[in-house]
């Protein structure tokens, strides 16, 4: 009876090594999937070339090197296979190596990391911002499409208000999704070009309000935004857009970089 069970017990710790005779291969089941769904997608600051892309399999916002996807081209475009779109993608940014269009003569100096959103092809501040509004509305709960279209309702009515002029229309909320860079440079309609020039910059500015010490989540950023209107209506749809620096006293200054640093498609 004892060696019986002996053989038994050995037998279940080596499930693998055909006890009973039986060489029945193990089940399939959690064999890793191929890649069958092709995706593609853009990350935007200015367009970010060489940035990893990884898609968010475990929900920590975290680019990790078993989720990572590949890295962006000189457009910051990536395409491939994947095996599900139910998670989200990431953008990050390589401090000595990302190279953002709108400053082509330097690599990065701060890593970031984007969120994107479902059915959104650009991955910038806007879908990142909008990301971590339902994920803060969401708790420790997941973040459902209703959250993530009540985040991207928020993120248009802050952007309305941080572009409306009394001179303006209204402010085109379609214009924040997508590539915003490709739209201003195809557009023939010089007021639309300022409007996404506005547009490109307050992306810059959200960035950069995030890096603050004091404005820490994504509420605040939507708050904070349109209180720099001024900064953002100044910008000059016939220069580089210029990088926007915080100050500690909450103000923001604007630096344009050379004309020719302009990202030409």
């Amino acid at each position: 009876m004892k060696r019986q069970l002996l053989a038994t017990s050995i037998c279940s710790a080596l499930l693998l090594a055909g006890c009973g005779g039986d060489s029945t291969p193990a089940s399939s089941d959690n064999a890793k999937a191929t890649p069958s769904v092709d995706f593609s997608i853009v990350a935007i600051d200015g367009y970010l070339q060489h940035a990893m892309v990884c898609q968010d399999q475990n929900n920590n916002q975290t680019c990790e090197n078993d989720e990572l996807l590949g890295y962006t081209d000189e457009k910051g475009q990536l395409s491939g296979k994947i095996t599900s779109t139910q998670s989200p993608f990431i953008v990050k940014t390589i401090v000595g190596k990302t190279i953002d269009s709108d400053l082509p003569e330097q690599t990065v100096e701060q890593s970031i990391t984007m969120m994107g959103l479902p059915d959104e092809k650009a991955i910038t501040p806007f879908t990142d911002l909008a990301y971590n509004l339902a994920k803060s509305a969401a708790g420790n709960g997941d973040v459902t499409d209703v959250l993530i279209s009540q985040a991207r309702q928020d993120v248009e009515e802050m952007m309305t208000s941080a572009l409306q002029r009394e001179s303006d229309q209204n402010y085109d909320t379609s214009l924040i999704w997508g590539d915003y860079v490709e739209k201003r440079h195809s557009s023939s309609n010089s007021a639309e070009q300022d409007i996404l020039a506005q547009t490109h910059f307050a992306a810059k500015l959200i960035l950069e309000i995030d890096s603050s010490a004091t404005l820490t989540t994504a509420e605040d950023i939507v708050q904070e935004l349109p209180k720099h209107q001024a900064a953002i209506s100044q910008v000059d749809n016939k220069k580089p857009i210029p990088e926007p620096e915080w100050k500690d006293n909450g103000t923001i200054s604007t630096n344009y970089p050379p004309l020719w640093w302009t990202y030409l498609p």
